[in-house]
């Protein structure tokens, strides 16, 4: 059947505002659904919070180092939950716990329903990226940014978390368009709405700055670049620069862009109205906050390496692998577009609003020693939505140009659908994937202790009752139903000592790699060990299979071959284990003695108990006066780690207390479950009573050792 590609060019353009309202509700189900199995990350408290407190108190000081609109937003539907502020305030990061886990009891809620006006903006986003594309190359092209945009990884993954990188990337893109609006078409109302649009993008987030040159050089690219074409012709037809002309547009220009520039400033102390300071203090000092911390640095993690400060490339590194290859294909094809023969007619004067401001943003951010995370260079997506958009612009001679867009757009679209719900954690195949996406980057780029929810459905999926955990984040294990326990500093020393276990660890990504610990190998043992599973990427799980560990190369594996035993006692304790006999020297000691014990037993079943064995030594009265109960072998080879048929050699030197009283003594041994004292019956065997067995005597002498 063969499609008639005119009237399918007319149907997407007829049925525009249906396709995009698809798009939009596109990323408002993928933001919702995904967001709902998400725990909270890192930074959101402190957005809601601070900005819930400005709105009940107007008091800004949890987060004075961004400005509030954001924050503001994000907490606007609080307003109507009502969620307890705490009464004293703590440490930063406990004062927000307490606000989501102590003060209340419905954090996923107040999450929820902050993280909602940020998707609201991206939807906002994605319009006005179909909306200026459209008008630059035309409806088709229009529709193809915002597929672009609705389905990008890096837009959805930071769309539905109520922190500040997606609102000051929508009102960045905002105020670009808007002065753009102004340029083409002045007009006071578009004046206004430029000026509105710089000032909501500098009261989002203070990196909006490195946005003013843009303003500055707008009257030069509207004089030289715009208005050139107004220029008075000559006699023979050529145009000729009037330098009073020049100078008295130029001066109109600039009054224009300094009034921009004004009501940009003026909104920054209307941000503050709660404030009794100075208008635009609390703006100063935080900015300087900023670039202090910019200039100080921030512990970063790039492929295995670990800075303060940085890298310059950080950054493009960051882009080159968590941007799909497919719009990078994409971008060369429109970059090439743009300066081909073909395109000699382009606009310059649209590419200045359209690629200088991520200029800007990419070199402000590589200069600086914050390499915390792609999300600082958020909004530079956007823009290269719109400019990709020029690929299905009606040009002639460029006919393969839509046909290679199509092709790259549906890998692209397998790339975020796959990804889903795992947004954040998206890396390209350079790296081969999100599962290798650790090796090169973690904290907001992987791993922002967004994966909590995950990891409980793993362990409830797996029935593992608890588990030995090192988070990266600030939710609440167990507010999400995980029973736990920090991995001990003598859990890794067993690890690292061969003593071995069938525990569970969960580990985040951001501390598997050093990042933040004063010890950055302290999960050494971790990485060199493939995990059992990676939960959301950003949590893994290792299951360590103690019997595995055994027989790995260079380890001392289970012994199979009787020894000589010098007193053979057969028993069994339980189904599971049979007790082949014993070794005992001496046989006859004094008070404050040691006896040398060893006893030999032999798993007849694998099991996953682990046991623990006691031994006693007794008087007539069944008094102890002497007793050593560990883990089998001094606790490296507990029960849970035997192989079927193995035989385990047990050796204990048992203390005889010095008032001990002379007469004949006997040693009582077994098993029991730690957790609950209860013992392993012993269920045959000539010396065996209930759940004990009974060696041979020991002959205790009237005389102490001196």
């Amino acid at each position: 059947m063969k499609v008639n590609a005119g009237w399918l060019r007319q149907q997407v353009t007829s049925h525009h505002k249906l396709i995009v309202g698809l798009l939009l509700l596109a990323i408002l189900l993928q933001c919702v659904l995904s967001m709902r199995v998400k725990t909270v990350t890192f930074d959101e408290p402190r957005h809601v919070l601070a900005g819930y407190s400005y709105l009940k108190k107007g008091d800004f000081s949890l987060n004075w180092e961004n400005p509030p609109l954001i924050n503001v937003i994000a907490a606007a539907p609080l307003l109507f939950l009502q969620p307890k502020i705490p009464a004293h305030f703590q440490e930063k990061y406990a004062f927000m716990h307490e606000f989501l886990y102590g003060s209340n009891d419905n954090a996923d809620q107040i999450i929820f329903w902050a993280r909602i006006p940020i998707v609201l903006l991206s939807l906002l986003l994605g319009f006005f990226v179909f909306k200026w594309t459209s008008e630059l190359y035309g409806t088709k092209a229009g529709l193809f940014s915002l597929l672009i945009y609705a389905f990008s990884p890096n837009i959805l993954a930071h769309s539905r978390l109520a922190t500040t990188d997606l609102g000051l990337s929508c009102f960045m893109f905002l105020a670009c368009y808007r002065l753009w609006k102004f340029g083409s078409h002045p007009s006071a109302r578009n004046l206004l709405l430029a000026g509105l649009t710089l000032g909501l993008t500098l009261t989002s987030k203070f990196t909006a700055v490195f946005l003013l040159p843009v303003y500055l050089g707008f009257p030069f690219v509207q004089l030289f670049l715009k208005e050139r074409t107004e220029e008075r012709p000559t006699g023979n037809g050529s145009q000729v620069h009037h330098p009073a002309d020049l100078l008295k547009r130029g001066s109109k220009l600039m009054m224009y862009s300094i009034l921009i520039m004004s009501m940009g400033l003026l909104a920054i102390g209307a941000a503050y109205p709660f404030s009794l300071r100075t208008p635009g203090r609390e703006y100063v000092e935080g900015l300087q906050w900023s670039l202090g911390h910019s200039e100080r640095g921030h512990d970063a993690f790039l492929w295995g390496q670990i800075s303060q400060k940085g890298w310059w490339y950080y950054h493009l590194v960051a882009l080159a692998i968590k941007t799909p290859i497919a719009l990078q294909i994409m971008l060369l094809l429109a970059i090439y577009a743009s300066l081909s023969h073909s395109m000699k007619k382009t606009n310059f004067y649209q590419d200045f609003f359209i690629v200088l401001p991520p200029i800007l943003l990419l070199t402000a951010v590589s200069a600086g020693s914050v390499k915390i995370g792609l999300r600082h260079v958020l909004p530079i997506f956007p823009f290269i939505f719109v400019f990709i958009g020029r690929l299905l612009e009606p040009v002639p001679k460029r006919r393969l140009f839509p046909i290679a867009a199509l092709c790259l757009t549906v890998w692209y679209l397998l790339s975020s659908i796959i990804i889903y719900p795992h947004y954040l954690a998206y890396f390209n195949e350079y790296v081969g994937g999100p599962a290798n996406g650790y090796k090169y980057l973690v904290d907001s780029n992987l791993d922002w202790g967004q994966d909590l929810k995950g990891l409980k459905t793993y362990l409830e999926s797996r029935n593992i009752g608890k588990v030995k955990l090192a988070y990266f984040g600030i939710a609440d294990p167990q507010y999400c139903g995980i029973s736990y326990e920090p991995i001990s500093d003598q859990d890794l020393l067993d690890l690292k000592e061969g003593r071995f276990t069938r525990d569970v660890f969960a580990i985040s990504a951001t501390f598997l790699q050093g990042l933040y610990l004063p010890d950055r190998d302290r999960y050494q043992w971790f990485k060199n060990r493939p995990p059992t599973a990676q939960i959301g990427y950003s949590i893994f799980v290792y299951q360590v299979d103690c019997r595995k560990e055994r027989m790995a190369e260079g380890a001392q594996g289970p012994v199979f071959s009787p020894p000589t035993i010098q007193h053979p006692l057969p028993a069994t304790l339980g189904n599971q284990i049979q007790f082949l006999g014993y070794d005992l020297d001496p046989v006859s000691i004094k008070p404050g003695q040691t006896l040398h014990l060893a006893l030999y037993w032999q798993a007849l079943a694998e099991m996953d108990e682990s046991y623990t064995v006691f031994t006693h030594l007794l008087d007539k009265e069944n008094r102890i006066w002497g007793q050593k109960d560990n883990v089998p072998v001094e606790g490296t080879l507990p029960t849970c780690c035997w192989t079927k048929d193995e035989i385990i050699t047990d050796e204990y030197e048992i203390l005889l207390q010095p008032d001990a009283p002379p007469g004949q003594y006997v040693i009582e041994i077994g098993m029991y479950q730690l957790e609950t004292g209860q013992r392993l019956e012993v269920r045959d065997g000539p010396e065996r009573e209930g759940n004990r067995i009974l060696l041979s005597t020991v002959e205790v002498s009237d005389q102490p050792l001196d």
